[in-house]
């Protein structure tokens, strides 16, 4: 039976992911070492993963919009990047600050739509076109991994996105970026 903590050959503590393999008790092989599985080959002694993801970041071009119409008004725009060497996005992250009439600013991105979908080039992330909340992608967000097609250097990476009733004299500014691996 494969145990977390035991003896090791030099009579110290074995923790699993410490040695990449420990020391299995049984009576029929006595000292035997069992490999570590995979999905822990990553691990430090207390099972926290090591931080060698060597992850880049791609920024997203941001939107400053100032409503000055007079009334209320959609703002249909989009998030653009070009990366300069080929990069494989992973994690998106989005921010948009709204500042109302008064001057305060409030996190708006509840309020922001992802529309139709998000590209890399000329293709579509994502299983279907449709409204996504950017609130989604928010710094907060959880387990929002992505599998994004790899962007060649040069290639267009766009999000275009919606905010709905921004009213006179209320300004929005939208934010974004991408982590994940670029070619060194």
């Amino acid at each position: 039976m494969l145990e977390t903590t035991g003896l090791d050959d030099q009579d110290h503590l074995a923790v699993i992911g410490v040695m990449r393999a420990v020391a299995q008790k049984s009576m029929m092989f006595p000292g035997a070492r069992v490999q570590t599985p995979n999905w822990m080959q990553n691990s430090h002694a207390q099972g926290i993963s090591t931080p060698a993801e060597e992850l880049d970041y791609l920024p997203l071009d941001g939107v400053d919009h100032l409503n000055s119409t007079g009334g209320a008004e959609d703002v249909e725009d989009q998030l653009v990047a070009l990366p300069q060497r080929p990069f494989r996005g992973e994690r998106l992250v989005l921010q948009c600050i709204l500042f109302a009439v008064g001057g305060a600013a409030i996190d708006a991105l509840f309020r922001l739509i992802i529309t139709p979908a998000m590209y890399i080039g000329a293709v579509q992330v994502g299983a279907t076109q449709g409204q996504m909340p950017a609130s989604a992608f928010g710094p907060g967000a959880f387990g929002v991994r992505l599998s994004l097609p790899a962007a060649g250097q040069g290639t267009r990476v766009y999000l275009p996105f919606r905010f709905a009733g921004l009213q006179n004299n209320e300004r929005i500014i939208v934010a974004g970026g991408l982590f994940g691996r670029a070619v060194r």
